[in-house]
């Protein structure tokens, strides 16, 4: 039976991928799910929601790119790219990823978001370029690219937290095991703030600046406890929560 359902009864149990054979994948009717070989799966597709171009076939191969990097053995990712506005559905086993106009978001400044465990990630337009490179500025070397901004999206989707709110808090040690200054999750601003000193030293105001940069380019992958985290979350049934509203399928 199909573990969601329940949550579509306007489906008859007799169709297929929502009536849609052709591009509809129904393997599980899961966003997360793990496959026969035991590896977690993350499926999506990428519609661009704003007023500049982009070329979203890039934008799914640096996706794609960031989330074998950061999330490695184990774990497979499969993403659809969706260009005419008609023939925009989301299949109830895909997650939606956005590329909208930065005024959508609470500030300016968003790169993107998403909810924990939830189904829809928003990208800001202005944080990336035509080929869905994410860019936090430049210095002396060129242009400072941000190497997780999809990954850590995604990884919220997975549940998984900022290492700066999980220390606040003191929740989830699961999810801190192995988590290093650097994390792909990281939110380094607050992160260099939150963590403990390094082999005793404070970190001054501009080590913490060069370590931002470098953390952009270079973001650690994540942790093995990170990665278990994801599992636990999908085994508990916390994962893929929320139905995607009408307003966020259609442009």
């Amino acid at each position: 039976m199909d573990p969601l359902a329940n949550k579509y009864p306007m489906l008859t149990p007799y169709q297929f991928a929502s009536n849609r054979p052709i591009d509809g994948i129904d393997l599980d009717g899961l966003e997360w799910s793990k496959a026969k070989n035991g590896n977690m799966v993350f499926k999506a597709v990428i519609v661009n929601d704003s007023r500049e171009r982009k070329n979203l076939y890039s934008v799914r191969y640096e996706m794609e790119k960031q989330y074998k990097a950061m999330f490695g053995k184990g774990y497979e990712i499969q993403v659809r790219v969706i260009y005419d506005d008609s023939k925009l559905q989301v299949a109830k086993d895909e997650a939606l990823v956005k590329i909208t106009n930065p005024e959508e978001f609470d500030k300016l400044t968003t790169g993107g978001d998403a909810p924990l465990g939830g189904r829809v990630i928003r990208i800001s337009s202005n944080k990336i370029d035509y080929n869905g490179r994410a860019f936090v500025g430049t210095d002396e070397n060129g242009i400072i690219y941000e190497n997780s901004i999809y990954a850590e999206e995604i990884g919220h989707t997975g549940r998984l937290e900022h290492p700066f709110e999980l220390i606040e808090k003191r929740g989830n040690e699961l999810q801190m095991q192995g988590v290093n200054l650097g994390n792909f999750m990281s939110y380094p601003q607050k992160d260099i703030k939150n963590y403990p000193p390094q082999n005793g030293n404070v970190i001054s105001a501009e080590d913490a600046i060069d370590l931002q940069i470098e953390w952009s380019r270079n973001p650690s992958p994540a942790s093995e406890g990170q990665k278990a985290a994801v599992k636990q979350n999908y085994e508990k049934g916390t994962l893929n929560q929320g139905e995607i509203k009408w307003q966020d399928m259609f442009l």
